[in-house]
C-alpha cells in the first residue's frame, strides 16, 4: 500500500468517526495521523527541573507519562486518586447565571496560566457568538493585569455552534498549543456526549487540555474528567486593610475569589473550596473569610427585601412612600 493509498484510508476513516458510522468500540479509537503532521508539530518533553511546585504543572511519579494540573491547594488536588487533576484531557466548567460569566472566565484563565508556565505555545480561545453578545470579547489589558500575557492568546469567533466544535477539535489536535478553550453559552443539542467524547480523545491523544466553559449551563451528560461550578464571591479590598492610611485608588481593586465547586470527577471524589487568586505570584490560595461566604448572586439574609421588587424604565421616577398601602378616598356628591 503505498502512502498516498495510506492517507486517503486515514481519511475515510476520520470521517466515518466524525459522522458516527463505525462501530462504538471502533469510536473510541482514533486513527494515527500522519507521520509528517506530527513531526511538523513540537512536542514538549518534560524535563528533571519539571518537579511538583506550589501551583502549576506537575509531572506523575516514574512509570507514568500523563502530566498533572496542580491547583496548589491540598483540599483540591487530593480529591483525584493522584496529586492534581489529570492535564492531557476535557475539563468542564459551569455556572449558573449569565452575569457570573465574569467570575467563570476569570477562573479558567487562571488555570491557563498555570498552563502555561510549564507548556510551551499559544492558548486557542474559542467563543460562541453568543458569548460575545453577553459577555462581551476578551480584553488584552484585562488578561494582561490578571497575569496572562495577550501575546500567548489566539482568539477565534465563530458564528455557529458547529464551528465552535470543529475549532475545539482542531485545537485539540495541535501539540503546538498549550491550551484550549471554548466558551459557550446554554445548552445545545449539538454538544452532546459524542460531541464531548471526541473532544475528550483528541485530547489525551496529543496531550493539549481542552477547558470548555458554559455560561449558566445545566449538568449535562458528557465525556469530560471533571466538571466544576464556579461562583463568585466578595473580595476584600485592599484598601479596607489599612483603614486610615492613603491608598491609590487602582490598589482598591481587590483579588478575585470565587467558590469552586467539583461536581463531578471520574479520576477521585468530589468536593469544594474557596479560592483567591493571586496575579503577581500567580497562584490559588485558600480562603476562610466569614464575609466572602456569600456569593455575589445570591444576597445575604440581611439583604434581603420583604416585598418583591418590579422592573422600572430608566427615566421614570421612584415609587411614592405609600405604595403597596390600602388608602381611603373622599368621596363626593
Amino acid at each position: 500500500m503505498s502512502s498516498r493509498t495510506a492517507e486517503i484510508e486515514v481519511l475515510r476513516r476520520r470521517l466515518a468517526v466524525l459522522e458516527g458510522r463505525l462501530p462504538q468500540e471502533s469510536q473510541m479509537s482514533l486513527a494515527p495521523a500522519p507521520a509528517a503532521s506530527i513531526m511538523q508539530e513540537p512536542t514538549h518533553t518534560p524535563s528533571g527541573s519539571e518537579v511538583e511546585g506550589a501551583a502549576g504543572v506537575c509531572v506523575a511519579p516514574a512509570g507514568q507519562s500523563r502530566h498533572r494540573l496542580c491547583l496548589g491547594v491540598e483540599e483540591l488536588d487530593q480529591l483525584s486518586a493522584q496529586h492534581g487533576f489529570k492535564l492531557g484531557t476535557l475539563h468542564e466548567f459551569t455556572s449558573t447565571e449569565v452575569r457570573q460569566s465574569g467570575a467563570l472566565t476569570g477562573f479558567v484563565a487562571a488555570l491557563a496560566i498555570l498552563c502555561l508556565k510549564k507548556r510551551d505555545g499559544m492558548v486557542l480561545w474559542v467563543l460562541d457568538e453568543m458569548v460575545q453578545r453577553e459577555a462581551g470579547l476578551p480584553s488584552a489589558q484585562g488578561f494582561l493585569q490578571f497575569g496572562l500575557d495577550p501575546a500567548r492568546l489566539l482568539i477565534v469567533a465563530p458564528h455557529r455552534v458547529e464551528e465552535v466544535l470543529w475549532a475545539l477539535e482542531e485545537g485539540s489536535q495541535c501539540r503546538a498549543l498549550s491550551v484550549v478553550v471554548g466558551e459557550m453559552q446554554g445548552d445545545f443539542k449539538s454538544l452532546d456526549l459524542t460531541a464531548t467524547r471526541r473532544l475528550a480523545l483528541r485530547s489525551e491523544r496529543s496531550g493539549v487540555p481542552v477547558f470548555l466553559m458554559r455560561h449558566s449551563g445545566q449538568a449535562a451528560v458528557s465525556a469530560a474528567m471533571t466538571r466544576w461550578r464556579v461562583t463568585p464571591l466578595r473580595s476584600e479590598a485592599v484598601g479596607l486593610r489599612n483603614k486610615g492610611a492613603f491608598v491609590p485608588a487602582r490598589a482598591l481593586m481587590a483579588a478575585p475569589c470565587w467558590h469552586v465547586e467539583l461536581e463531578k470527577n471520574r479520576d477521585g471524589r468530589l468536593g469544594s473550596c474557596e479560592l483567591e487568586w493571586n496575579h503577581a505570584e500567580q497562584r490559588f490560595k485558600r480562603i476562610s473569610r466569614p464575609e466572602c461566604g456569600t456569593s455575589l448572586g445570591t444576597p445575604a439574609p440581611e439583604a434581603t427585601h420583604p416585598v418583591s421588587m418590579v422592573p422600572r424604565a430608566g427615566h421614570r421616577p421612584h415609587l411614592p412612600q405609600g405604595s403597596g398601602q390600602v388608602v381611603a378616598l373622599r368621596r363626593r356628591g
